[in-house]
């Protein structure tokens, strides 16, 4: 085997290990590609379920808010009401004594 020919089986070595390790380097880029499309994708899910969860929890804020409102003033009718009660049963306690 003369020189020239160890030194072409040498070079189809050599280029047989560039194209092996162009695939290996071509296989890891996109499974690193694919897995960053899967991680975009979950991110992506994650941001809209936190954005729905931040709406919920405001409408249950401001339905929390309307019926504290409403509660209070339930009970400042409810004290108008019992004011007006207890007025009337003195005007008639009152009355009544007056009377005899």
């Amino acid at each position: 085997m003369s020189e020239s020919d160890e030194t072409i089986v040498l070079l189809r070595e050599i280029r047989d290990l560039q194209r092996a390790h162009f695939e290996q380097y071509r296989l890891f880029t996109s499974s690193a590609m694919e897995q960053q499309k899967k991680n975009m994708a979950a991110f992506e899910q994650t941001q809209l379920e936190n954005a729905r969860f931040r709406e919920r929890q405001l409408l249950v804020q401001d339905e929390t808010s309307k019926a504290l409102a409403r509660g209070r003033a339930m009970i400042v009718v409810g004290a108008i009401i019992q004011g007006l009660i207890v007025g009337a049963i003195a005007y008639l306690a009152v009355l009544g004594a007056l009377r005899r």
